[in-house]
């Protein structure tokens, strides 16, 4: 897993992968063939609620540029947002050991900073 430093910016370098092959999963075909319902959750979520900027700003070009809606965050339950998306918990929870989850929005034309 690759992490972010906050004391060394410079361009991830590595032969790992950036990025895990998610398909054999348990519940992730159905997490995929899911998208439209869970968008329209969020939708209908953000059309009343704040969607807040990440806590880190250092991450981002730009500065609120990148939003997040957690949902779980290392194994806390975030129950107030949670009972918003109860099509998407249901298909969220069939993922076996899920430690955080939630919804990320990045601007267009922003850039998440590479991460170390």
């Amino acid at each position: 897993m690759l992490w972010f430093s906050l004391y060394d910016h410079k361009e991830y370098k590595s032969n790992d992968k950036p990025f895990v092959d998610m398909s054999a999963y348990k519940g992730i075909n159905d997490l995929q063939n899911s998208w439209e319902h869970i968008f329209n959750e969020f939708k209908n979520y953000s059309h009343v609620n704040t969607i807040e900027s990440h806590f880190n700003s250092m991450m981002v070009e730009k500065p609120k540029s990148w939003r997040v809606r957690s949902l779980r965050v290392w194994g806390t339950e975030m129950y107030d947002v949670q009972k918003h998306f109860p099509e998407t918990m249901k298909l969220l929870n069939a993922i076996p050991n899920v430690v955080s989850m939630g919804f990320n929005i990045l601007e267009p034309n922003s850039k998440i900073k590479p991460r170390n």
